[in-house]
């Protein structure tokens, strides 16, 4: 199996942007822009359990191996959670300075304090961004839910012989499927709860693709084909006002996978690998910063233009975030990448 897959970093390159003009349509009240790319989300945690197996599964096979994994995890993720952090922080501090009804610097301390160590805030006050339960950074909840499966992906892994390993990975898929009756959530106090049956569904789906579905087969002009048209499925379900409901569930736990196993196997011309590449790397930073570049951003523009919302702003934000994403790409996470390679070389391999 291949360690690394440029197909799949250029899928996650488009569910990041995704995500980001989602945000944009809502913040800017723009409801007819991408309205169903929230389930880009579950795309990215099924993604991540393919990832996993492929990066990790072979390095961890006792208890010893768990706080490496998890320390070369959190250390992944980490950099850009502090960088959205202070960007908010600093942001909410300087809306103290020119508005009366700002939040407190106590409470931004509070929810900074949380945010850098990715514990949600239950009970984060209207002022400081709740109900949201990371006020900071509303996205960072896929964040938490991250940490948390890949912590319940390791100690399965580490407890079960590989065949009941397997099986229960494929039992916790449709429990956990049934829970999204309810809905998806997770990013709110209302729906908090519902965010682990939706990241126990998403995970271990890509889980179990990995696993089952990668072996050493060319699924051929078919298998192709058969790529193209369930992306092109999933961006009309993104672009057109369809109310997703439960289909959500089927789109997760039938279609996501699918598309992850085929894109897998799918290879790009040698003039566009270094590219899609590259672009993987940014859908992280864009994911991550997104919303406190927005905050500042949309305050800059309403002070310049005495207005807000509307397709103009979202026009204009858009690039200028993923422009910033860029730069924070080479300057930082490139290096960040670098270094943990270099530190953790002889034992864990840098994620896809």
């Amino acid at each position: 199996m291949r360690n690394h897959y440029e197909v799949l970093d250029a899928l996650r390159f488009m569910a990041a942007t995704g995500v980001l003009l989602f945000h944009l349509a809502h913040w800017l009240n723009i409801p007819w822009l991408l309205p169903n790319a929230g389930i880009a989300v579950d795309f990215f945690f099924c993604l991540s359990g393919f990832v996993m197996v492929v990066a990790y599964q072979h390095k961890i096979g006792s208890s010893s191996d768990l706080l490496p994994f998890l320390r070369v995890r959190v250390l992944r993720l980490w950099p850009m959670i502090m960088l959205a952090t202070f960007a908010s922080a600093s942001y909410l501090v300087a809306k103290g300075f020119l508005s009366s009804d700002a939040p407190t610097i106590s409470m931004v301390l509070e929810a900074a304090s949380l945010s850098l160590i990715s514990v949600p805030y239950m009970d984060a006050p209207v002022s400081i961004g709740g109900p949201q339960v990371f006020p900071l950074n509303g996205p960072q909840f896929s964040l938490f839910f991250e940490i948390f499966v890949n912590i319940a992906w390791a100690a399965l892994l580490i407890t079960l012989p590989r065949r009941f390993y397997l099986i229960t990975c494929a039992i916790l898929i449709p429990l956990s499927g049934a829970c999204l009756y309810y809905g998806f959530g997770g990013d709110t106090t209302a729906n908090f709860w519902l965010g682990f049956p939706r990241v126990i569904c998403s995970f271990f789906v890509g889980i179990l693709a990995a696993n089952l579905l990668t072996k050493d087969w060319d699924p051929g002009v078919l298998g192709r084909r058969l790529f193209v048209a369930l992306l092109l499925m999933t961006a009309l379900l993104v672009i057109l006002p369809i109310p997703m409901g439960r289909y959500a569930t089927i789109w997760t736990i039938i279609v996501s996978p699918i598309l992850v196993v085929l894109g897998a196997k799918q290879q790009l011309p040698s003039r566009l690998k270094a590219a899609a590449t590259f672009s993987g790397t940014l859908s992280y930073p864009i994911y991550t910063l997104h919303y406190p570049l927005f905050c500042w951003l949309n305050g800059i523009f309403v002070m310049i233009t005495k207005s807000q919302g509307g397709l103009l702003e979202a026009a204009i934000l858009a690039p200028i975030i993923i422009a910033i994403c860029y730069l924070v790409t080479i300057r930082i996470e490139l290096p960040v990448m670098a270094a943990l390679r270099r530190a953790n070389a002889p034992t864990v391999k840098s994620p896809a």
